[in-house]
């Protein structure tokens, strides 16, 4: 049976070739994943560029750096030290954020041709996985903390 086609699935507006366009301008569809212990929160965007293209923005939760309080001085400062280093080695366009609390995200953004299948959404998405995995390698072999969704994406910023 034939579906009557636009039609509205969630906050997507699906044409007759099965493809995907936002429904609403703003706000504009997220979702979040657990991968290899690390959050991960996709969200698209318009791009400027006009209606045709959008942004999908990717962010990777890589973990935290030790704290001193848990007797870990010598694990921060190997930490800190591959910090120093990353940024050279990032792909173009990413960039790694250290945030007051000290936990690090890989952010990059990837252009998508509107509407999209949901294929294209899901590979934009393998994509950045793929490509992170080397670096979340790099962080655990220094000594990061993993800090995923098994406390619910909550940091406990202070004692008790």
């Amino acid at each position: 049976m034939p579906l009557d086609s636009p039609f509205v699935l969630g906050p997507f507006t699906v044409d007759a070739r099965g493809r995907l366009r936002p429904t609403e301008a703003e706000p504009l569809p997220t979702f979040a994943l657990c991968w290899r212990g690390c959050t991960v929160e996709a969200a698209l965007r318009q791009s400027g560029d006009g209606p045709d293209v959008a942004v999908m923005a990717l962010r990777a939760g890589a973990g935290r750096v030790p704290s001193t309080a848990a007797g870990g001085s010598t694990g921060r400062a190997a930490v800190f030290a591959a910090l120093v280093a990353m940024p050279g080695l990032l792909p173009p366009g990413w960039r790694l954020l250290l945030l007051p609390d000290h936990r690090l995200e890989l952010v990059a953004e990837a252009g998508l041709a509107m509407p999209a299948t949901a294929a294209e959404l899901l590979c934009a998405v393998t994509g950045f996985l793929l490509a992170a995995a080397p670096y979340l390698d790099l962080f655990g072999e220094a000594g990061v903390e993993t800090v995923g969704r098994e406390d619910g994406g909550k940091v406990n910023t202070c004692p008790g």
